[in-house]
């Protein structure tokens, strides 16, 4: 694929508050010698070696002193007696947002891309470095930048909220819980410049940023005892943890930019009512890319939920409920394929009736919870954000065995889905290409990134031999 340069293709979808910078390699030309030649293809490898190690073990690290967090832009010129060239490129990782409390899933990985391509002395070569993404759970949280850049999980409740509903969202009169999940890792590329135009040669999509969860409850202080609070599993704390109900949630981990065999499909976030066991939420991520080429992962669908016996999701004779579900936006086609970012959903609990006075005091049942679902990874056809969804909950069971009827509990339950993974992408004209999942470690906590990387080794022109370990190999 080739296409011009723009001020917007050099950035990919990020707003221009500073000019790109890139840097440049010179490198000499090539001689025989080995710390100078890397190998390229397998020809060169003792037997019993290990091919991994070899084909690495001279490779040229792409921007080694890049500022963490941004993406960075690297141009290389081909020196004399080089023909083929071998490269690794990796899309950043999604961002997570737990905190070893579940309070979220963990990011995906990103996918590495690697392969060999015809190469003649004198070319210019680009690389694009992506940045992972990252989760702050009560902040806002920007999509890695890249090639094309993550969905980020910062959509403002200000822009979302109804009309009807923004004096109640934002009053001090309600116990609230705004949440954010991880935003997508951006995606890393590597193109062959001609003049002022480009041909890509290789993309490798970016992660999908996990998602996340929390819940909110309020009732009387006086609720008698063996009174049930619509609170899930994790959150209840009168549910020991030796019990069947305490189960670890399912959250909403991001999808994976590429495969292998630790690679796991995108999971989505479910929750359970600790006390209305058959009360369920399940807020769909966005899919793992695998080995996709040329398009993204798709995003979370539409969000279920399920209420109990004893437990309504819709309005009742004492509350104003809302209980809302939002599916997943799509990323971007096509060499413009920014990750979608997250959706919002927002949901609450008011009182009808009056508040109620007991020794003085005003007792409020008002709750209320925001929350922005995982950002896409970025790509070759960028990742679907996640399903966003708030329930709001009040008991009923309780009502008729009170001796006093208004008691009662209410909750407001926010979760989403994680983002879909970047698409990849490979030039035709690419030899020995591979697709494959990067990473040992997801990004599972707030305030942690992975960002992308890229390698590169020369092989000698047909004419040269390779001196390894004192022995001559001719070129095949």
């Amino acid at each position: 694929m080739t296409r011009g340069f723009s001020r917007r293709n050099l950035v990919k979808g990020a707003a221009w508050a500073a000019p790109a910078v890139v840097a440049s390699t010179a490198i000499p030309a090539y001689s025989a010698s080995i710390m100078d030649l890397a190998p390229c293809l397998h020809f060169d490898l003792e037997p019993g070696e290990d091919s991994a190690y070899g084909l690495r073990q001279y490779m040229h690290e792409v921007a080694p002193e890049r500022t963490p967090r941004e993406r960075a832009i690297e141009d290389i010129t081909i020196p004399d007696g080089v023909s083929y060239m071998r490269f690794y490129i990796e899309g950043g990782q999604g961002g997570g947002v737990d905190m070893d409390d579940y309070s979220g899933g963990s990011g995906g990985y990103g996918a590495e891309v690697s392969g060999v391509i015809a190469v003649t002395p004198g070319q210019k070569y680009r690389f694009y470095l992506a940045a992972g993404g990252i989760g702050h759970y009560y902040e806002p949280a920007d999509g890695g930048d890249g090639y094309t850049r993550g969905g980020s999980s910062a959509l403002m409740p200000e822009y979302v909220y109804e009309d009807s509903d923004k004096e109640r969202m934002t009053s001090a009169d309600y116990n609230r819980l705004i949440i954010y999940s991880g935003s997508g890792g951006g995606s890393s590329a590597l193109a062959l410049l001609d003049g002022d135009a480009e041909t890509l040669i290789a993309v490798a999509g970016g992660g999908g940023g996990g998602g996340a969860r929390g819940i909110i409850a309020t009732s009387r202080t006086n609720l008698p005892d063996g009174a049930k609070m619509p609170t899930w599993r994790q959150f209840d704390p009168d549910v020991p943890k030796w019990a069947p109900r305490y189960s670890p949630p399912y959250l909403g981990n991001g999808g994976d930019g590429g495969e292998s065999k630790a690679s796991k499909p995108s999971k989505n976030a479910e929750e359970v009512y600790a006390q209305y066991g058959a009360g369920r939420i399940i807020a769909p991520s966005g899919a793992t890319a695998g080995r996709n080429i040329g398009r993204g992962a798709r995003g979370g669908n539409n969000p279920t939920f399920r209420s109990a016996r004893g437990l309504s999701f819709t309005s009742t004779p004492q509350s104003q409920i809302r209980s809302r579900g939002v599916a997943g936006a799509a990323g971007g086609t096509g060499d413009f394929g920014h990750g979608g970012d997250g959706v919002a959903a927002y949901g609450y609990v008011t009182n009808i009736a009056a508040t109620l006075p007991e020794n003085a005091q005003t007792y409020d049942y008002n709750v209320a919870a925001y929350i922005v679902s995982g950002g896409g990874g970025g790509g070759y056809g960028g990742g679907g954000s996640g399903a966003a969804v708030v329930v709001g909950a009040q008991t009923t069971d309780q009502l008729a065995n009170n001796s006093k009827p208004q008691t009662y509990a209410v909750s407001a339950g926010a979760v989403s889905g994680a983002g879909g993974a970047g698409g990849n992408y490979v030039n035709s004209n690419v030899l020995d290409a591979h697709v494959e999942m990067v990473g040992y470690s997801r990004g599972k906590n707030r305030e942690e990134f992975t960002d992308g990387t890229a390698q590169y080794s020369f092989c000698p022109s047909r004419n040269n031999q390779i001196d390894h370990d004192g022995k001559m190999y001719p070129w095949p």
